[in-house]
């Protein structure tokens, strides 16, 4: 963790910033007066850095820094919108495991496993061509399921039907891994799993059901865990825009957003 806290003195107007691994108080270095809190604070914990030869690291600061951010890669993409894209799935992430939104149990922060093993590998093809073999009536009910998606919601529609019509898209994109509707991010920890492992895994991604208030609550199916072979899997849906510059204008239209889905394993945190 680390971040950059904004500061300004009550007593003398001083102001100035200092990094450090929590939003804690600091003392003036003008007056001296003490424990003035942030005004403001930016969480530096993951970052984007180009590399001299063109490509972007994503750099995440682990739980362990105290006196230096001490950044780790955790991935490496040819372009800065697809490391934007995954730091903000990462970010993301992490936010809803803090917050207790997801069924994971928090991760021993003593666990080797830290942010500095985390790798990401993009796949490229539909769940046929992630999943050599494929049953027909799975990729027939895809299809329909797909067809019954309304085509537009009036500007006027209530949040329920929006969200509706997100989880629907999610749902479509998530069962067949189109990819003219979105990518597919696998970590490394993932990648190196057993080919049947990672068919399974996948699998269970396109298939997942086990929705709840806890991991869904505006009900749109854009996160899951679930357990196989002794790991713990994560998956998250991201919205961005065909650019995978900016978050989309607007998830519920799949002309102006990508999906992006991240499969990653609880451990590589």
């Amino acid at each position: 963790m680390w971040f950059r806290n904004h500061y300004r003195c009550d007593r003398c107007g001083t102001s100035w910033t200092d990094e450090w691994s929590c939003c804690c108080d600091d003392d003036c270095p003008q007056c001296g007066a003490r424990h003035m809190s942030p005004l403001e604070s930016e969480d530096l914990t993951i970052i984007i850095d180009e590399d001299d030869d063109g490509t972007f690291a994503v750099l995440c600061s682990p739980d362990s820094a105290s006196d230096e951010p001490d950044y780790d890669e955790v991935a490496r993409f040819p372009t800065k919108a697809e490391a934007r894209a995954y730091a903000d799935s990462l970010t993301e992430a992490v936010a809803r495991s803090a917050e207790g939104n997801n069924p994971a149990t928090a991760l021993d922060e003593d666990d080797s496993n830290g942010a500095a093993g985390i790798g990401v590998i993009a796949v490229e093809g539909s769940l046929d061509a992630l999943l050599a073999e494929e049953d027909e009536d799975d990729h027939s009910a895809s299809e329909e399921a797909i067809s019954k998606i309304p085509a537009e919601i009036p500007a006027t529609a209530n949040r329920q039907s929006r969200a509706e019509r997100i989880r629907a898209l999610n749902d479509a994109f998530r069962s067949t891994l189109d990819p003219k509707a979105g990518r597919v991010m696998l970590t490394a920890g993932v990648d190196a799993l057993p080919s049947d492992v990672k068919a399974t895994a996948i699998r269970k991604v396109a298939t997942f059901s086990d929705f709840s208030p806890d991991n869904d609550p505006h009900g749109e199916h854009d996160f899951g865990s679930f357990d196989l072979a002794g790991h713990t899997f994560f998956w998250k849906l991201d919205y961005y825009d065909e650019a995978l510059a900016f978050g989309s204008n607007d998830p519920a239209d799949p002309e102006q957003t990508i999906r992006v889905l991240t499969l990653m394993l609880a451990a590589e945190y």
